[in-house]
């Protein structure tokens, strides 16, 4: 009787054992499964943040939150007044959502295509000289004009959409190795949303 009962012990003891190693064993066979998942997806199957801009009248996602950045000082025009960027990092790449508005005078005086020929052409010139224009294409957002620009530079690459609402110019970009045709890239962009008026 008692070397049954310590044979029913040990036998309780081996299957929960066994019981642990499976546990321990499926959970390795899971975090592998999504750590391949994700390297190839990179950070887009990791949680997002949803950010919106009052002032900037929009709201998109984030990798994570964004840090802001007020830029003021002369740029293009002597009469620049101030753009505001909204920046994250995650890994190697940048993700940026950026906005400012155009003097009434340039609204008035230039049609929409010169106008984002002239903010695509800002916004090469902001790379100072790292990044150069490999394609570009228009596109529409809710009725309104825009232009998608690939970059590539050494060992970098990037993809900007510009959008032009009324007077206020809206850049958006994410710039790192490998980027312009990555699931992470075309999430950040096509989450870019204006508040309805």
């Amino acid at each position: 009787m008692i070397g049954t009962e310590m044979l029913t012990a040990e036998s309780i003891k081996k299957i929960r054992d066994q019981v642990v190693g499976y546990v321990i064993f499926i959970g390795i066979v899971l975090l592998v499964l999504w750590i391949v998942n994700v390297s190839k997806t990179g950070i887009s199957s990791l949680g997002w943040t949803e950010f919106s801009s009052a002032e900037g009248g929009f709201q998109m996602r984030f990798p994570k939150a964004p840090q802001k950045k007020v830029v003021s000082g002369r740029m293009n025009d002597p009469r620049f007044q101030e753009a505001t960027v909204f920046m994250a990092e995650s890994g190697k790449t940048v993700f940026m959502a950026g906005y400012g508005d155009d003097f009434a005078d340039t609204v008035r005086g230039f049609n929409i295509s010169q106008r984002l020929d002239a903010a695509v052409e800002g916004a090469i010139l902001n790379t100072q000289g790292v990044m150069r224009p490999i394609s570009q294409k228009n596109i529409f957002l809710k009725g309104y004009s825009g232009r998608e620009i690939d970059l590539a530079g050494s060992g970098v690459d990037g993809r900007m959409r510009i959008y032009l609402v009324g007077n206020r110019r809206f850049t958006l970009g994410v710039m790192g190795k490998n980027i312009r045709f990555n699931n992470t890239t075309s999430k950040f962009l096509d989450s870019f949303q204006l508040f309805e008026n």
